[in-house]
């Protein structure tokens, strides 16, 4: 998994991730702090499973988005757009009080594409929401023989609905 919190970060969402690193020991994430999270670095430190950056250059992020089966992410126009151009499926957390309500917007377009959406108020769900979307994924890609990443797009879809 991959998660981004825009170019300053996000505190509580990487706050959630770190819960949900910690109960999914089985799956890696990757996490670009942002400038105010480098403080996290140390936290996310203690996990085997976590690669933290502080920034990644865009070719690095088209990159990284790519490679994951799931991106976590603000919503931001653009980075909604790169990461749809990817193919990669995402979990978005809309920013409350984003300036004329834009992230919740943006958030409620993706979500009529199926992509699935948790608002920040209900952020602490995170971790046990990622966890039950792994493990119907897995169930899922099992019985139609696809890849863990496939069945993934399959659950967040529908939940997405």
């Amino acid at each position: 998994m991959f998660a981004i919190g825009g170019s300053l970060g996000s505190a509580r969402v990487f706050e959630a991730v770190f819960a949900a690193a910690e109960i999914l020991p089985e799956y890696d994430f990757e996490i670009v702090l942002g400038k105010l999270n480098t403080g996290l670095r140390k936290k996310f430190s203690q996990l085997p499973n976590v690669v933290c950056h502080d920034f990644l250059a865009q070719v690095d992020m088209a990159k990284a988005y790519a490679k994951a089966t799931l991106v976590i992410t603000r919503a931001g126009a653009t980075s909604l757009a790169e990461i749809e151009a990817s193919g990669t499926d995402m979990l978005i957390v809309p920013l409350e009080g984003s300036a004329n309500g834009h992230q919740r917007a943006n958030a409620a377009a993706y979500a009529a594409k199926g992509y699935s959406v948790i608002l920040e108020k209900d952020i602490a769900e995170l971790p046990k929401k990622l966890k039950a979307l792994m493990v119907a994924a897995r169930s899922v890609s099992m019985k139609k023989s696809g890849s863990a990443g496939e069945g993934i797009a399959r659950v967040i879809r529908t939940i997405g609905k």
